[in-house]
């Protein structure tokens, strides 16, 4: 498709923070963005798997939803969702010639040709004008001050957690990178977050006052309880602003999803006060045990092969869940042999990420993922060396080479979790969909 062409074009655009471009081309659109009932959720992780949970909830309540999201697993339309579909490929190509003039109008006039990011930011606002939404989820890309997608007004704001990464763009501290998360919250929005470092909070509040916003933290105003591994689901508690659920069951593996439904059923609980009364419980409680997100500790079971996890953790506190959930899941005792598959991109604390391997595998092997900003493999096996001397390391650096390796590394009672970088993992994933 010649529009898709032109999208993979603006990559060598890079990334530009700055509203600019935006705003300007949606002043040319009409502003489609104004009449847009959304919901913002940024963070550092969390965010998709949040934004996943509250569009079952809300299409389970009977609401037509908006869900942006990135990046994509095997298919570019994955990022841009309406009622549970993709959006076609028709609407795609539709849309794509109707701005692809703006990109070339605003250097014209003066400005830095728009990135790819921003593109795909005023194609998925365009699309979402154009058809009968009811609300729309809008993941940030990238800090939330300076993203494209600061360009809306939304009914609720939702901040999921801070840690570092981007660490170059959003800051070297979490107040600096709370700050920057900040910067989506606008004049009397409510704010619900999952941040727990004080000093971060207290970030996010100082935006709450100077907005006349109301903040609603975690473990403070909403919570949820330790949860039991039922051997499918988690389940848990919530108690939220108005209400209380028990015995809820998450279909996600890892207790960190639990944050994230809260972060979602808090959500919910101030929409119903918004006006979207049909949000029932029992749409609840179908919703979290029917959500299914890829490559957030998803796993695939095969019948002559080991199984495999995928999962899309690549930076320090991502690592950390992802062991977490592995722990809860006692994969030493339930499965074989344990082997990771992983890579990362250059910009990322690689040492920190493998600090949080608290979960041993029998044996790790190093990729290199598809991107320019990929690490060395050799130089993150140096470092796996460090820590772990004594174990069995090696690097093929082709993605499908090392996942043909890694099945085969584990026995049918062993399993296979590939992690570092969500390049990696979805061009993983698409391997596997192809070959097995």
């Amino acid at each position: 498709m010649e529009g898709i062409e032109w999208i993979w074009s603006l990559g060598k655009f890079g990334s530009k923070p700055g509203l600019e471009r935006m705003n300007w081309m949606l002043k040319r659109l009409g502003n489609p963005q104004c009449n847009l009932p959304v919901i913002h959720v940024a963070g550092t992780n969390g965010k998709g798997s949040t934004c996943f949970i509250l569009e079952r909830i809300l299409t389970k309540a009977g609401y037509r939803v908006g869900l942006f999201t990135s990046p994509f697993v095997l298919n570019f339309t994955e990022r841009i969702v309406y009622n549970s579909n993709p959006i076609s490929n028709k609407d795609l190509e539709k849309l794509i010639q109707k701005i692809k003039p703006l990109a070339e109008q605003a250097e014209k006039e003066g400005l830095e040709h728009p990135t790819q990011f921003e593109m795909i930011t005023v194609l998925a606002i365009l699309y979402y004008s154009s058809v009968d939404v009811d609300i729309v989820i809008l993941e940030t890309g990238l800090g939330g001050r300076l993203d494209a997608t600061n360009v809306i007004e939304p009914i609720v704001s939702v901040i999921t957690n801070v840690d570092f990464d981007h660490t170059d763009v959003l800051g070297n501290t979490l107040e600096e990178i709370a700050r920057e998360k900040a910067g989506i919250v606008k004049d009397n929005t409510p704010i619900v977050t999952g941040i727990r470092n004080e000093k971060a909070v207290k970030e996010i509040e100082k935006y709450a006052h100077v907005t006349n916003s109301s903040t609603y933290l975690i473990k403070r105003d909403f919570s949820f309880d330790e949860s039991n591994f039922n051997g499918k689901n988690f389940t848990f508690n919530y108690k939220g602003l108005y209400k209380e659920l028990e015995g809820l069951e998450l279909s996600l593996i890892g207790k960190h999803q639990l944050h994230n439904a809260s972060l979602a059923l808090c959500c919910t609980e101030i929409l119903q006060t918004k006006g979207y009364k049909k949000i029932q419980n029992l749409d609840i409680y179908d919703a979290l045990l029917e959500v299914k997100i890829p490559i957030r500790m998803e796993l695939l079971t095969f019948l002559k092969k080991g199984d495999i996890m995928l999962d899309a953790a690549h930076n320090p506190a991502g690592i950390a869940a992802l062991m977490q959930g592995l722990e809860d899941m006692n994969v030493n005792q339930n499965w074989g042999k344990i082997v990771f598959l992983t890579g990362a991109l250059k910009d990322k604390q690689i040492e920190k990420m493998i600090d949080n391997f608290f979960v041993l595998p029998d044996e790790i092997i190093i990729t290199k993922p598809n991107n320019k900003r990929s690490a060395n493999p050799e130089e993150i096996e140096g470092k796996l060396q460090k820590f772990y001397n004594n174990m069995k390391i090696k690097t093929i650096s082709e993605i499908e080479k090392a996942t043909y390796e890694g099945i085969n590394a584990t026995n049918k009672k062993g399993l296979l979790v590939i992690f570092g970088s969500f390049y990696l993992v979805a061009e993983a994933k698409k391997y596997i969909k192809e070959s097995f």
